[in-house]
Order: C-alpha cells, then structure tokens, then sequence
C-alpha cells in the first residue's frame, strides 16, 4: 500500500510516498515546491487570492503524481501557514473545493507531537532529549523522557517568517542575504522568546533539530567541518561566524549546498544557536525523521488506513 503525505508548510509545499505493509513503512519518494505561503498573508490575517490560487495549483499537481504513482491515500496537513490566517477553514473550504483534497490543520502541539513521533520512528535509540523543529513560520519545541513527551510549545517563528521580519533587501546580488546587524538581532530574538518559557530540566543535553533547514544546516556544517549529522554548538557558531559576511564565493556555495534556502538558512542558525544557547544543549543532531513521518506512522496505526 502506498500513501502520500502533503505539507502545507510556510515556505514550501512539501510530500513523502511512503510505502507500507500496514506494520512499518518506507519512504520511496519526495519533492518539494517553493511557495511561501506566509509572504501572500496581509496584516490583518487575510491570504491573498493570487496565493491560494497557487497552493491549490501545486496541489493538483501533487494529486496527479499520486495518482500516476499508485497511491491509495493521499493525506495533507498544514502548520503555521495556515494557523497564520484570520480564517483558516475558508481557506481549507476553497482548496477542498478547487482540488477535492481535505487538509487537516494542525495545532502547535499537535505539530510539535508529530515531529517527535517521526523522529522516534527514526531514531529508536532516543530515550530521551529535546526536539526543535523549525519550519518557515514556527518553531516547535519538544521535551522527551523515555520516549514519553514531558512539554511541548510552538514558538512564534521561523525561517521564512525570521527573514521577512528581519531581514533587508539591500539591492544587488548579495542584496537578499541577512548582514552581520540582522543576525544579531534575529538571534537576540530567538533567544528572547524561548528565554520567556517555564521550561522543564533533566530532559539533557542532546536536541534533535528538525524540518528542511535542520537538514540544510547538516549540509553546511559537514561541509565545514566534515560531519552533516551530529555536531557542536560550537561548530554551529562557527558555521555562523563563517556566513555572517557574504561574499559571491559563499553565495554560491549556499545556492549549491542549500536550494531554495540560501536565503533562509543563515537566519535558522542563529535561532538554533540562541535556542541551544537557553537550554544549555551541547550536542546536535540532524534528525533524519519528522513530522511527515510522524503523521505516516499515526496512520500505519490504523487511524487513517
């Protein structure tokens, strides 16, 4: 039996076929389309039709490969890019409408439980730790012991939505990327936010990161320092150090290592550094799971199949 899971996400629109026998499964495919959602929503909440018009297009287009692949279910979910609108089941109403598919709108605790069911999934070896899962609008933290989530929260930002917010388009080729100033200010942010929280201790000092740019940070720390999935603060404040002024060079190098993230991994550093910073994290890992395979292991259990 084969499923697709589609992410409705800030930045992109994202799906996983998985393959399963109705007691494991396996991921056999995935691509993922550049939208971000969150750009089309004005300051009163309200997404623009143009953006709607465009999420319901890539999804008619995921519909047709699930077809053309066989699928027998395809189920979606969307995150902050929808938890963002003033009135997500409208929009959830016109994409159903435009394209027959039901997107389950996902609270930050539930996102944030999902991430670590996918994450357990795919690292059974962890009793207990932390996961940050940073998407393009939020940032979920989850607090984990003997495998039994102790605290979760969603925190209000993200890649996508730290770029928006602190991040000037100066103009010119190296216009996009965030200066030394901004980071600074984004990792104060960051840190800010999380320092706010009643957060429990005794969960240790590993934290599994999450989503599209934990996987682009592993890229350009193993290019650094040579290891992409297991690494120090420190390396994550060297990688930092190393971006902080950008030149064509290091442009380049983000485009090759990084697509469709140059712009937006940087920033996520500086927020892990300034999470990890709070909670007093020595050891990070890149987590090879997530919420997708979370979400494909609540239906494996019969919930959805």
């Amino acid at each position: 039996m084969k499923a697709m899971i589609i992410d409705v996400g800030s930045n992109t629109v994202k799906y996983d076929i998985f393959k399963s026998d109705g007691q494991s499964f396996e991921g056999i495919g995935r691509d993922s389309t550049v939208l971000g959602f969150i750009s089309y929503i004005d300051k009163n909440g309200i997404p623009s039709k143009e953006g709607v018009d465009k999420l319901c297009e890539i999804l008619s287009g995921y519909l047709e490969k699930a077809k053309a692949e066989g699928c027998h279910k395809v189920l979606a979910f969307a995150t902050a890019s929808l938890r963002r609108c003033a009135d997500p089941f409208g929009v959830i109403q016109t994409v159903r409408e435009k394209t027959g598919l039901l997107i389950e709108l996902f609270s930050g605790g539930m996102e944030a439980e999902m991430s670590l069911q996918g994450v357990l999934v795919r690292h059974p070896e962890s009793l207990s730790g932390i996961m940050a899962d940073m998407g393009g609008g939020s940032t979920e933290l989850n607090f984990y012991k003997n495998k039994k989530s102790i605290y979760l929260v969603s925190n209000p930002f993200g890649a996508l939505s730290l770029k928006n917010e602190f991040v000037k388009d100066k103009g010119g080729a190296l216009g996009g990327y965030a200066d030394e100033k901004e980071l600074r200010d984004i990792y104060s942010y960051a840190k800010g936010v999380v320092a706010s929280l009643d957060l429990p201790s005794g969960a240790g000092e590993d934290m599994f990161i999450v989503g599209g740019s934990a996987r682009a940070i592993g890229a350009l720390v193993g290019d650094l320092f040579g290891n992409c999935e297991e690494f120090t603060l420190q390396e994550l404040k060297g990688l930092a150090g190393e971006y902080s002024k950008m030149s064509e060079e290091k442009a380049e190098l983000l485009r090759a290592l990084t697509p469709q993230r140059e712009y937006l991994v940087i920033p996520a550093v500086c927020a892990f550094i300034a999470i990890a910073e709070v909670l007093g994290i020595k050891k990070i890992k890149v987590a090879s799971g997530g919420i997708r395979e979370g979400y494909m292991s609540r239906a494996v259990m019969g919930e959805e199949f």
